[in-house]
Protein backbone atom coordinates (compact mmCIF):
# COMPACT_ATOMS: atom_id res chain seq x y z
CA UNK A 1 0.00 0.00 0.00
CA UNK A 2 2.57 2.44 1.15
CA UNK A 3 4.90 1.53 -2.06
CA UNK A 4 1.45 2.12 -4.36
CA UNK A 5 0.69 5.61 -2.50
CA UNK A 6 4.57 7.02 -3.04
CA UNK A 7 4.26 6.00 -6.55
CA UNK A 8 1.10 7.82 -7.61
CA UNK A 9 2.83 10.59 -5.38
CA UNK A 10 6.04 10.40 -7.71
CA UNK A 11 4.24 10.06 -11.06
CA UNK A 12 2.12 13.45 -10.05
CA UNK A 13 5.18 15.76 -9.15
CA UNK A 14 6.97 14.62 -12.08
CA UNK A 15 3.90 15.09 -14.24
CA UNK A 16 3.28 18.45 -13.04
CA UNK A 17 6.57 19.14 -13.52
CA UNK A 18 6.56 18.47 -17.40
CA UNK A 19 3.35 20.31 -17.70
CA UNK A 20 5.26 23.10 -17.04
CA UNK A 21 7.17 23.40 -20.35
CA UNK A 22 7.93 26.35 -21.87
CA UNK A 23 9.29 28.34 -18.61
CA UNK A 24 11.93 27.77 -15.94
CA UNK A 25 11.65 23.66 -15.15
CA UNK A 26 12.53 22.31 -11.68
CA UNK A 27 13.40 18.53 -13.00
CA UNK A 28 15.44 17.57 -16.24
CA UNK A 29 16.36 13.94 -16.11
CA UNK A 30 18.50 12.76 -19.38
CA UNK A 31 19.39 9.88 -20.93
CA UNK A 32 21.76 12.12 -23.51
CA UNK A 33 20.97 15.52 -24.12
CA UNK A 34 18.64 14.77 -26.95
CA UNK A 35 16.84 11.87 -25.01
CA UNK A 36 15.64 13.96 -22.45
CA UNK A 37 12.50 15.05 -20.83
CA UNK A 38 12.70 18.74 -21.82
CA UNK A 39 15.33 19.95 -24.72
CA UNK A 40 19.11 20.96 -23.70
CA UNK A 41 17.69 25.02 -24.28
CA UNK A 42 15.61 24.64 -21.16
CA UNK A 43 16.95 26.27 -18.08
CA UNK A 44 16.68 24.19 -15.06
CA UNK A 45 15.80 25.59 -11.84
CA UNK A 46 16.07 22.73 -9.28
CA UNK A 47 17.35 19.34 -9.81
CA UNK A 48 19.03 17.64 -13.07
CA UNK A 49 19.77 13.84 -12.87
CA UNK A 50 21.36 12.55 -16.09
CA UNK A 51 23.63 9.87 -17.77
CA UNK A 52 24.60 12.91 -19.65
CA UNK A 53 23.15 15.79 -19.48
CA UNK A 54 23.34 19.65 -21.08
CA UNK A 55 21.38 22.34 -19.78
CA UNK A 56 21.42 26.20 -18.91
CA UNK A 57 21.24 25.68 -15.16
CA UNK A 58 20.39 27.05 -11.50
CA UNK A 59 20.23 23.96 -9.85
CA UNK A 60 22.10 20.68 -8.33
CA UNK A 61 23.04 18.57 -11.19
CA UNK A 62 24.01 14.91 -10.73
CA UNK A 63 25.36 12.54 -13.29
CA UNK A 64 28.14 10.78 -15.42
CA UNK A 65 28.25 13.77 -17.40
CA UNK A 66 27.35 16.87 -16.73
CA UNK A 67 27.34 19.84 -19.04
CA UNK A 68 26.35 23.72 -18.33
CA UNK A 69 25.52 25.69 -21.50
CA UNK A 70 25.11 29.67 -21.22
CA UNK A 71 25.24 31.18 -17.75
CA UNK A 72 24.55 28.36 -15.01
CA UNK A 73 25.09 28.14 -11.32
CA UNK A 74 24.79 25.57 -8.96
CA UNK A 75 26.69 22.23 -8.02
CA UNK A 76 27.44 19.61 -10.35
CA UNK A 77 28.32 15.62 -8.97
CA UNK A 78 29.68 13.69 -11.35
CA UNK A 79 32.38 11.93 -13.56
CA UNK A 80 32.83 14.78 -16.19
CA UNK A 81 31.73 18.19 -15.70
CA UNK A 82 31.85 21.09 -17.97
CA UNK A 83 30.29 24.85 -18.70
CA UNK A 84 30.42 27.11 -20.77
CA UNK A 85 30.62 29.92 -17.58
CA UNK A 86 29.46 28.28 -13.90
CA UNK A 87 29.04 29.80 -10.95
CA UNK A 88 29.37 27.71 -8.19
CA UNK A 89 30.83 24.00 -7.13
CA UNK A 90 32.00 21.49 -9.27
CA UNK A 91 32.89 17.70 -8.19
CA UNK A 92 34.17 15.75 -10.52
CA UNK A 93 36.98 13.27 -11.81
CA UNK A 94 37.22 16.37 -14.77
CA UNK A 95 36.25 19.95 -14.47
CA UNK A 96 36.33 22.00 -17.58
CA UNK A 97 35.24 25.54 -18.10
CA UNK A 98 35.30 28.18 -20.19
CA UNK A 99 34.62 30.17 -17.73
CA UNK A 100 34.57 29.94 -13.39
CA UNK A 101 32.98 31.64 -10.37
CA UNK A 102 33.48 29.44 -7.96
CA UNK A 103 35.14 26.16 -6.82
CA UNK A 104 36.06 22.84 -8.73
CA UNK A 105 37.24 19.77 -7.14
CA UNK A 106 38.77 16.97 -9.28
CA UNK A 107 41.57 14.88 -10.74
CA UNK A 108 42.13 17.48 -13.72
CA UNK A 109 40.58 20.93 -13.70
CA UNK A 110 40.72 22.97 -16.14
CA UNK A 111 39.03 26.55 -16.61
CA UNK A 112 40.26 29.49 -19.51
CA UNK A 113 39.09 32.28 -17.53
CA UNK A 114 38.29 33.15 -13.85
CA UNK A 115 38.35 36.11 -11.87
CA UNK A 116 37.46 34.56 -8.78
CA UNK A 117 37.88 31.06 -8.56
CA UNK A 118 39.95 28.08 -6.50
CA UNK A 119 40.63 24.68 -7.59
CA UNK A 120 41.45 21.56 -5.52
CA UNK A 121 43.01 18.47 -7.53
CA UNK A 122 45.77 16.41 -8.84
CA UNK A 123 46.89 18.72 -11.88
CA UNK A 124 44.82 22.51 -11.90
CA UNK A 125 45.24 25.08 -14.80
CA UNK A 126 43.91 28.32 -15.05
CA UNK A 127 44.73 29.76 -18.49
CA UNK A 128 44.05 33.48 -17.10
CA UNK A 129 46.95 33.17 -15.18
CA UNK A 130 49.51 33.25 -17.72
CA UNK A 131 53.08 34.11 -15.30
CA UNK A 132 53.62 31.98 -12.62
CA UNK A 133 53.68 34.27 -9.20
CA UNK A 134 53.68 37.51 -10.74
CA UNK A 135 50.67 38.59 -9.00
CA UNK A 136 50.55 36.32 -5.89
CA UNK A 137 48.91 35.73 -3.46
CA UNK A 138 46.07 37.01 -5.85
CA UNK A 139 46.77 34.37 -8.17
CA UNK A 140 48.96 31.44 -8.15
CA UNK A 141 50.19 29.87 -11.96
CA UNK A 142 48.93 28.63 -15.33
CA UNK A 143 49.62 25.28 -13.96
CA UNK A 144 49.88 23.70 -10.33
CA UNK A 145 48.92 20.57 -8.37
CA UNK A 146 47.10 20.60 -5.33
CA UNK A 147 45.51 23.85 -5.38
CA UNK A 148 45.80 26.97 -7.77
CA UNK A 149 43.47 30.34 -7.47
CA UNK A 150 42.71 33.39 -9.28
CA UNK A 151 41.12 36.52 -7.28
CA UNK A 152 40.56 39.81 -8.62
CA UNK A 153 39.35 43.01 -6.81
Amino acid sequence: MKAKFVLVCLVTVLSSFIATAGEDVAFQASLTPDIAIYEKTQLVKGLTLSIWGENPQSSAAFGFVNGCTGDSLGASFGLVNYADAYKGAQFSFFNNNDSLHGVQFGFLNYTAETKTGIQFGLINIIDTNKIWFKDFPRSLAPVMIFVNWRFED
